[in-house]
């Protein structure tokens, strides 16, 4: 939400401070991995559900909050990680998080 980059120093210390708070998310990547990956994924797929995990760690509960909502949704989806990539970038997008860069380019 907010326009400020982190340092890699700041986000080191959020993360430590999440870790701390609830240790469940420096696995949300890879539960995201494990529920949500099929023979057309790779590194693409792979650091999309990277960048979610660090989503949260910076925004922390509305952000874990969105991705649990939004996978629970998609495992009865025909196709689950289509619609989840689909809906999780909707949803946090509309929230205001996830933010694609064009503004930094000027775009």
């Amino acid at each position: 939400m907010s326009g400020t980059k982190l340092s890699v120093a700041e986000f080191t210390a959020l993360r430590h401070k999440r870790l701390a708070e609830d240790p469940r998310y420096g696995t949300i990547a890879q539960k995201l991995k494990d529920n949500f990956w099929n023979d057309q994924c790779g590194h693409v797929t792979e650091r999309f559900y990277e960048r979610l995990q660090d989503e949260a760690i910076i925004h922390g509960n509305p952000v874990r909050r969105a991705i649990k909502s939004v996978a629970s949704a998609a495992l009865s989806a025909r196709n689950p990680v289509n619609y989840f990539a689909a809906s999780i970038t909707r949803r946090l997008r509309e929230q205001g998080y996830l933010q694609d860069g064009g503004e930094e380019l000027g775009l």
